[in-house]
């Protein structure tokens, strides 16, 4: 075999190996940015249903369906829970849920109900406490 020819052997046997490695990467990449869009997608639902529980103790004393909009945003976080510490959070929220239903004009239960939302979504934004 003369030079050249394995010249030619070897830049071919290169070049095929980076364009398998720029398929392989392309790869890589697409899958890392399905998963990452995944994960921002459900992050979005977790920290959605805190905010909206949020607004609707906001509007407790003013609309009529407020504690309804509580109570099935808070259905929905609860087979929701996945971080940790989240479940504690949870069970706390239930019982000023419980409360604010009982005496929803008591502005101390419905602070205690805000401030575990708050805690809720610091959890699910992974913050420290």
């Amino acid at each position: 075999m003369k030079i050249k020819a394995k010249l030619y052997l070897g830049i071919g046997l290169l070049f095929l190996m980076i364009l398998i490695l720029a398929t392989v990467s392309t790869l890589f990449v697409s899958s890392l940015k399905k998963d990452t869009e995944n994960v921002l997608s459900a992050n979005y639902i977790q920290l959605n249903m805190p905010r909206n529980m949020l607004k609707a103790s906001d509007e407790i004393q003013l609309k009529n369906n407020a504690i309804l909009q509580l109570e099935d945003n808070f259905e929905k976080q609860k087979l929701n829970v996945t971080e940790p510490g989240e479940r504690e959070i949870t069970d706390r929220l239930s019982q000023q849920l419980e409360k604010l239903k009982s005496t929803p004009n008591d502005p101390l239960i419905n602070q205690n109900f805000r401030t575990a939302l708050v805690e809720l979504m610091t959890v699910n934004m992974g913050c420290n406490r």
